[in-house]
């Protein structure tokens, strides 16, 4: 079966979403995630709303004033999303959203995003030869964008949805396929978004198989840490675009603002740091040469000696028990 989802929607990512648009509090999703209230109990300070903005893979909507009739090309026929209409296939449902002018494609039945008239275009990365629809609103700054990998069916299947003969094609553009090297996994990234967004693209069931396996595997390696399989779903995700790495008994998340590590075992060994953007893209260059030596990353002398080493500068966050002994564990 050909399998076109990203697999990234769980309640997990539904909570991130929410706290991105303040919809609901922190609180609220360490009341559902208890390693997330773990890392809070730790006082590591730097997990808050916007720890979690910008990571998450969910398809979701919001009510835009736009313009939903588009010419897909100067030969095409010209596109309203008002003509839209639901069809469905072995492994994709399409149903128009009125209320928007857009099309969700459900992939076995989870949505995998909305598409408007303009998104009408598949586009082909010619180095992986990859082909993805992506969803994006340009007028809108910061918008947030979907992306599903295109099959023959899909393809197919989307020309009845929309009404036209042929979906044109074009290089893709403004964004860049990155490939996962532990498990083959690929993920569409926009330059500048890493550490901080992008979307995992699951093409076939040996994809769907990895990524679970690999979600899976911090729940069973990180039991504390990892309470659920969302959880686990989430973490695999985080890792795929570069956010998450595994260490011998914990987890180190690296982000534009702070890197951060979570041991699964003893709370005092975690330990937190901000960085600016000059740091962060002295980190990124690194990275492109570099392995993470995965048994010492954990403690923060690695990171210490690292900063010395490509430049750059950090300031070490302060958990509220190191506050009230005057001194850090490490």
């Amino acid at each position: 079966m050909d399998i076109g989802s990203l697999g990234d929607v769980t309640s997990m990512y539904q909570y991130a979403n929410q706290i991105r648009n303040r919809q609901v509090t922190s609180s609220d999703f360490a009341k559902s995630f208890p390693f997330f209230e773990n890392s809070r109990a730790a006082g590591l300070k730097n997990i808050n709303q916007d720890s979690f903005a910008g990571v998450s893979s969910i398809a979701f909507s919001r009510n835009y004033i736009r313009n939903d009739i588009v010419s897909l090309d100067k030969d095409a026929k010209t596109v309203n999303a008002s003509e839209f209409k639901e069809v469905q296939s072995a492994n994709y449902k399409l149903v128009p959203e009125s209320d928007v002018g857009a099309l969700r494609i459900y992939v076995d039945g989870e949505s995998a995003g909305l598409f408007f008239p303009e998104n009408m275009t598949i586009q082909e990365d010619p180095t992986t030869g990859l082909k993805v629809l992506v969803g994006e609103i340009p007028s809108v700054k910061d918008s947030w964008y979907d992306t599903i990998p295109v099959t023959d069916e899909l393809e197919k299947t989307l020309t009845e949805a929309i009404g036209v003969d042929v979906i044109p094609h074009k290089k893709l553009e403004g964004f860049y396929i990155g490939t996962h090297e532990g498990t083959g996994i690929r993920y569409l990234m926009r330059p500048g978004d890493e550490g901080r967004g992008g979307k995992v693209l699951l093409c076939n069931a040996v994809d769907e198989a990895r990524y679970r396996a690999l979600g899976e595997e911090y729940a069973k390696k990180y039991p504390n840490l990892v309470t659920s399989q969302e959880a686990g779903l989430f973490y695999a995700s985080l890792e795929i675009r570069g956010m998450a790495h595994r260490g011998e008994n914990g987890i180190v998340m690296t982000h534009p603002g702070n890197i951060s590590y979570n041991d699964n075992d003893d709370a005092k060994k975690n330990w937190s740091a901000k960085i600016d953007e000059i740091t962060w893209n002295l980190m990124l260059g690194w990275f492109e040469n570099h392995r993470l030596n995965t048994e010492e990353m954990t403690m923060f002398k690695y990171w210490d000696d690292l900063f010395n080493k490509i430049g750059g500068s950090y300031e070490r966050i302060w958990s509220d028990e190191e506050e009230r002994q005057g001194y850090l564990y490490q």
